[in-house]
């Protein structure tokens, strides 16, 4: 198990770096667990940024406290890995998918009350999202 306070975040790739790209960098820092560069889920291309993992929180610390690393000409970025949260749009679309897959739902399992409860649920994310759409309009 990793902590999350052991991730540092590496911006500022190259299209063609890839993991075994950030372990041989990162590795004069410390003892790298494992390297992770993000990609495009539609062109699967490097989005130019990714994650290494150490093995000690001072490592990854000492790295972070950098800001910039210089290697071969060139600087990445790094930082604490930090986590976004979901935007509300994302919550949204995810309702909307639902919301359309429903006749395909597997519902014979629930009882009238529980059935009951999952419609208004899902009628309320319809609400929400058709108020979130005009308010986007009027922007």
């Amino acid at each position: 198990m990793t902590n999350k306070e052991s991730i540092v975040f590496v911006g500022g790739l190259n299209p063609q770096d890839d993991e075994e790209f950030l372990k041989e960098v990162f590795s004069q820092f410390g003892t790298v667990s494992s390297t992770r560069v993000i990609k495009d889920q539609y062109n699967n291309q490097s989005k130019q940024f990714g994650f290494v993992t150490f093995e000690t929180f001072e490592d990854a610390q000492k790295v972070q406290s950098m800001e910039h690393i210089p290697y071969k000409g060139r600087v990445m970025n790094v930082g604490e890995a930090v986590r976004k949260p979901p935007t509300d749009i994302s919550y949204m679309l995810l309702a909307v998918y639902l919301l359309q897959k429903i006749p395909e739902v597997q519902t014979s399992g629930l009882n009238r009350t529980q059935q009951r409860k999952l419609d208004e649920y899902y009628q309320e994310l319809h609400k929400n999202y058709q108020e979130y759409l005009k308010q986007r309009l009027k922007k």
